[in-house]
């Protein structure tokens, strides 16, 4: 993401929040961190061609890369911060530092989209094929309840009409998780295809994903003390589900890679038009 950025012209809204046109700093903590994260990448075996196999080496190396680096300079600015007598300025350089390791997270994220993209539909495959089969086993069931249930539709004793109050209230519940299974079959059924043909082109991912800084990390006054606060706008208006369902995953590695290099994160996720009334300051 470094270098490239959504046009803003696309969310106007989202100008405010735009990193500064440069940071010599930032560029720094950047070209350091892809400079030890491709070495890194150099030493690990060749792709087996089992992505999940590929996406956890990768996040191994990136959490030896990232965890060392980030305690490294971290502990550098804290030690720095007890000795300077400018404040903002050690604010602004522990935000940079943030704001280096989150572009090259979400880069890292951008090349692992193949992968992430192939586990995805590979999930949705099983689903699909699991509800196929289980789908004809639970009609076969009912069709016994149902059998069942006409036995006892005129009961002569008490025992039997409980029986028959058994089987239909099985039956019902049964009838009722059939119907969420075929929705759900003919959802994924829908999703697949989609999926299996969206985009993987970065360009095409930043036009419609936005990660964006909050709270006073978005203020550039990230303190020592502070939350760390993330968030990820997805433009689903002019997306199809599938393409939703695969950037969605982008969010979900991004959280992942910071977690397990130790950079505790707060996320929000957002959607173009959701209402974010909730969000609004008393008064």
């Amino acid at each position: 993401m470094s270098g490239t950025h959504p046009p803003v012209e696309n969310y106007p809204f989202l100008a405010e929040f735009r990193l500064p046109q440069q940071s010599e700093e930032r560029e720094q903590h950047i070209a350091v961190l892809q400079q030890q994260l491709s070495q890194a990448q150099s030493q690990l075996p060749e792709n087996s061609g089992l992505a999940l196999e590929y996406l956890a080496a990768r996040e191994q190396s990136f959490m030896e890369v990232v965890s060392s680096y980030f305690a490294e300079i971290h502990q550098h600015l804290i030690t720095e911060n007890l000795a300077s007598d400018n404040a903002f300025r050690m604010l602004a350089r522990n935000t940079h530092l943030l704001d280096a390791i989150l572009l090259v997270t979400a880069d890292y994220v951008l090349e692992d989209l193949p992968a992430v993209k192939e586990i995805l539909v590979d999930e949705l495959e099983r689903e699909c094929n699991y509800k196929l089969r289980v789908l004809p086993e639970k009609a076969e069931k009912r069709r016994v309840l149902r059998d069942e249930v006409a036995q006892y539709a005129n009961p002569e004793s008490t025992d039997e009409q409980n029986l028959g109050n058994y089987y239909r209230r099985v039956l019902d519940e049964l009838s009722q998780e059939i119907g969420r299974f075929q929705t759900q079959l003919e959802e994924v059924q829908k999703l697949l295809p989609q999926v299996r043909n969206c985009s993987i082109d970065p360009k095409e991912v930043l036009e419609h994903l936005v990660v964006f800084a909050r709270g006073g990390y978005g203020r550039a006054e990230l303190s020592f003390a502070s939350d760390r606060d993330l968030g990820y706008c997805l433009d689903t208006r002019h997306l199809e589900v599938g393409a939703v369902k695969l950037y969605q995953q982008i969010v979900v590695r991004i959280e992942q890679l910071l977690n397990r290099a130790g950079i505790e994160t707060a996320h929000q996720y957002f959607e173009i038009d959701e209402d974010l009334s909730r969000f609004r300051e008393p008064g």
